[in-house]
């Protein structure tokens, strides 16, 4: 059998505008991708990828997934290479939470069992978390569309692998996942050495410093859980810093040509992963967050996922939500993350398509790239916004469903006719220029939703005359 990994994506509305610029596998959660952590775990493999085919141009391009491509032979939409076999995996699944199945041995289809309420309906779904195929088994499996719905037709063995298989099939299941995520990936620091001179160290665990962080005396580093603290090169943590990591471990990742600065007066609880290149502004970081590269953060934040390039640097709260890349969450922004009556949440991760979460106090808001919101907005629980919008708002929005695309101002919608040329500024600032497949993609997204922008925007000036 070759040594083929196939990483595919399915069920990708089920992660609400957070999948519409990317592919599922390039979701954050702990320190990594899904896609890295997927990689790691087959060191020796060639990697291939599948996805929609507006998004594949845009695959080697995710800056995340250089390390992948530099391994050389990585594939995007190789047809020959499904012909070939491998170890075909749903991009959805948690590698470093799961115990992942062998690259090589006999064809075999592992299934996990979901089940979740959709507008009001009980749906029952058995999901193909990995197939292992000879060519012999591509063939006998037919069609990918055969593999996945009903794999149990193919006459190929099927093992039910729920509990062994951990996936991420929502996006607040990232968010419950991710302080997990974030201890396992810690034992596999680097460790060893001591704080530097005037850190106040209180207990003991094993820890990192490196010899290119710069930690000012006086900061506070509370180990007495038993959780370790990773300090990498290019850090900068001023005085008057606490970073507890009581309830787990505290990750500041290292810097190649820059530096991550947290400023005096932050708290940092573990588990918390702070990602290259990233600026702490006297914030209070509470524990299960992730924030990848190149993100500014203040105010209050907690159990939340920042996958990159995003601020939010002023006062307010930001409580377990997902963020996409480009986000700006403007001064005194705050999203509520528990219903008044504790009752579960009911998101609407697509237009009309809402999904009871069975949560009531792990969903806050899911918010996709380049979407903007005006000074003391204010979310409700389990809002759902596009990309590519502005949210202007002197009180709580009334919807819990934004489109992409649009401005909602006070409840009225409009559509966003700037939203690339704005983007296009926006990136530059952090000098990444947008390429031509990445602008190709946002049209795309544009046309595919422009409809339903257009919809929401007549139902909301009739609903106000």
């Amino acid at each position: 059998m070759p040594n083929n990994v196939i990483v595919f994506e399915q069920h990708w509305q089920d992660y609400g505008p957070l999948a519409l610029t990317r592919p599922v596998y390039g979701l954050r959660i702990g320190t990594s991708t899904l896609a890295e952590k997927l990689a790691e775990s087959y060191p020796d493999a060639a990697i291939h990828f599948r996805a929609r085919n507006h998004i594949a141009p845009t695959i080697d391009q995710i800056v995340y997934f250089k390390q992948i491509f530099s391994r050389g032979g990585v594939t995007v939409n190789n047809d020959a290479i499904l012909q070939q076999g491998g170890l075909f995996i749903d991009g959805a699944v948690i590698a470093v939470l799961s115990e992942m199945p062998a690259a090589q041995g006999p064809d075999e289809i592992g299934v996990v069992q979901q089940s979740f309420i959709e507008n009001g309906k009980t749906i029952e779904r058995e999901r193909v978390v990995y197939a292992r195929l000879s060519t012999a088994g591509v063939m006998a499996a037919g069609s990918p569309q055969t593999l996945l719905n009903t794999p149990r037709d193919t006459g190929l063995p099927v093992k039910d692998v729920t509990g062994q298989i951990k996936i991420a099939g929502f996006p607040w299941e990232l968010v419950i996942n991710n302080a997990p995520a974030i201890e396992a990936e810690y034992k596999t620091r680097k460790k060893g050495g001591s704080a530097p001179d005037g850190v106040i160290v209180l207990g003991k665990a094993e820890c990192w410093f490196s010899p290119k962080c710069s930690v000012s005396p006086g900061v506070v580093i509370d180990l007495r859980g038993g959780h370790g603290v990773y300090v990498g090169d290019g850090v900068e943590i001023q005085g008057n810093v606490t970073i507890d990591a009581r309830t787990g471990p505290v990750i500041l990742e290292d810097c190649t040509g820059s530096r991550t600065v947290v400023e005096s007066q932050s708290l940092i609880q573990g588990p918390v992963y702070i990602g290259p290149v990233n600026l702490i502004k006297q914030a209070t970081v509470r524990e299960g967050c992730s924030f990848g590269p190149v993100c500014r953060v203040g105010g209050e934040i907690e159990e939340t996922i920042i996958v990159g390039y995003s601020n939010k640097q002023h006062y307010g709260y930001m409580g377990h939500c997902v963020i996409g890349e480009w986000v700006n969450w403007g001064a005194g922004t705050t999203n509520s993350n528990l219903k008044n009556d504790y009752s579960s949440v009911v998101v609407e991760l697509s237009h009309g398509r809402r999904i009871d979460s069975g949560q009531n106090k792990t969903v806050g808001c899911y918010i996709g790239d380049h979407t903007k919101t005006a000074l003391s907005t204010m979310l409700n629980t389990g809002t759902v916004i596009g990309v590519m919008s502005n949210i202007l708002m002197n009180t709580v929005t009334e919807d819990k469903y934004l489109p992409s695309y649009c401005i909602y101002d006070n409840g009225r919608i409009l559509l966003n006719r700037s939203g690339v040329k704005t983007a296009e500024i926006v990136m530059s600032r952090r000098n990444m220029p947008m390429t031509a497949e990445y602008k190709q993609l946002y049209e795309h997204i544009s046309a595919e939703l422009r409809d339903e922008t257009r919809e929401m925007a007549k139902a909301s000036k009739e609903k106000r005359q």
